[in-house]
């Protein structure tokens, strides 16, 4: 609660705290002025200035002021004047503090400084949590530094823009983190609690105004979410599944969850460069569909969230209402590859799975992609239609479908 004390014109707002959700930004038309806290010298104090805007964590960006200039390790608070106090009343009343103070034998720093929230960065951090078959992720931004102009609750839009394309199920949010010495210390801590919850950490290369999402905002990411992530590694890996339609929709496809080989070290290249092509030539010619329908693969990312993907998708549902067939078909090295996985029998309607699943084994893999599940009589006659397709028209369609399909991925890849 904000107090005013009408023989100082002013009143304390709260000082630099831990971590702050979506604070409500202060009213402008007040003038304020800022001090460092505690009994520790020399005491800080900074010029008067009056509000000109949204004005949120001030007291932050005077203790990352003074950090960064006088080393101090402290905190600070600010007090704001009612709107109708002139601000040479407020400077009266600042300059008789001061000589109190001094007269006292405090040792005072007065550092005329000034908030200018346009050049004035403000540490936040962004994260989304996922859960999915027991296991949470949480999706964290590296510490933001974000111009005082914009507000955590502005910043949070942005964010929830982003993350609700990327992350399905997803609760997005911002927060403001105390400035200076402690800004780390406090980021590192949220790190930690997570990790004590068994929450997996994803880091997020994302920043405030990016030209595209996804941009980095460093290149290695901060030692603290890197450990972070590293240290809850355990269920990193990496998933996909592919889905597709005939021409006139009556008809829907989709295949399981699979991990991503061991050799896709560039997850986001596998996907478009290898898996689509595969997945092309499997659907047009073994499932047996026209040059002009529409197929696609999916994921590339940690299996708990492709997984949430894939069953969003089936929630969805499709345009025409028909339901998805699944197709029990996963990359096994070859351009139109398969590799069947004892699976329901072709035709049977997909459902969300309720637990992520876990890497196969002994599952028949045959090197030359033999053993292909049928997916039952309509497609056995939509082959029949396109048989006399030749090789080098499928390697087309595939090669201009996975051009295509690359634009979606930008709208399902995180990293």
């Amino acid at each position: 609660m904000r107090l005013f004390v009408p023989f100082l014109a002013v009143a304390y707002l709260c000082s630099s705290g831990a971590v702050r959700a979506g604070e409500t930004p202060l009213s402008p038309g007040g003038s304020i002025y800022c001090q460092s806290t505690g009994s520790a010298q020399p005491k800080y104090f900074s010029g008067v200035f009056v509000m000109t805007g949204a004005m949120e964590g001030v007291d932050n960006a005077f203790t990352q002021e003074l950090f960064a200039k006088y080393g101090f390790k402290g905190t600070s608070s600010c007090a704001v004047a009612y709107a109708q106090t002139p601000i040479a009343k407020v400077k009266e009343d600042l300059e008789r503090q001061i000589a109190q103070l001094k007269t006292n034998g405090t040792n005072v720093v007065q550092t005329n400084w000034v908030y200018v929230p346009e050049t004035t960065n403000l540490p936040r951090f962004c994260f989304a949590y996922v859960s999915v078959a027991g296991v949470t992720t949480a999706h964290v931004t590296d510490v933001l530094e974000v111009p005082g102009s914009v507000s955590t609750q502005d910043l949070q839009k942005a964010w929830k823009s982003y993350a609700s394309k990327q992350y399905a199920n997803s609760s997005p949010q911002c927060m403001l983190l105390t400035g200076g010495e402690v800004t780390q210390k406090n980021y590192t801590s949220w790190l930690e609690q997570a990790k004590a919850k068994n929450f997996k950490i994803e880091r997020v290369a994302w920043s405030y105004g990016n030209a595209a999402p996804g941009a980095a905002a460093s290149a290695a990411g901060s030692p603290a979410l890197n450990a972070a992530v590293a240290s809850t590694a355990g269920n990193a890996e990496r998933s996909y599944f592919c889905y597709g339609n005939s021409v006139d929709q009556k008809i829907h496809y989709i295949t399981p969850l699979a991990p991503l080989p061991a050799s896709a070290s560039d997850p986001a290249q596998f996907v478009g460069n290898v898996l689509m092509p595969a997945w092309a030539a499997y659907f047009h010619g073994q499932l047996g569909q026209a040059k002009a329908a529409y197929s696609a693969c999916g994921g590339g990312g940690p299996t708990a969230r492709v997984q949430a993907e894939r069953e969003q998708m089936l929630r969805t549902g499709t345009p025409t209402g028909a339901p998805f067939t699944q197709v029990d078909w996963r990359y096994a090295g070859g351009p139109a590859s398969s590799t069947p996985v004892a699976a329901p029998a072709a035709g049977t309607a997909a459902t969300p799975s309720p637990s992520a699943p876990s890497a196969p084994s002994g599952s028949g893999a045959s090197s030359d992609g033999s053993g292909a599940v049928s997916a039952g009589a309509s497609a056995a006659a939509a082959a029949a239609e396109t048989a006399a397709d030749s090789a080098k028209g499928l390697a087309d369609e595939a090669k201009e479908k996975t051009e295509e399909a690359r634009k979606k991925l930008r709208n399902v890849f995180g990293h």
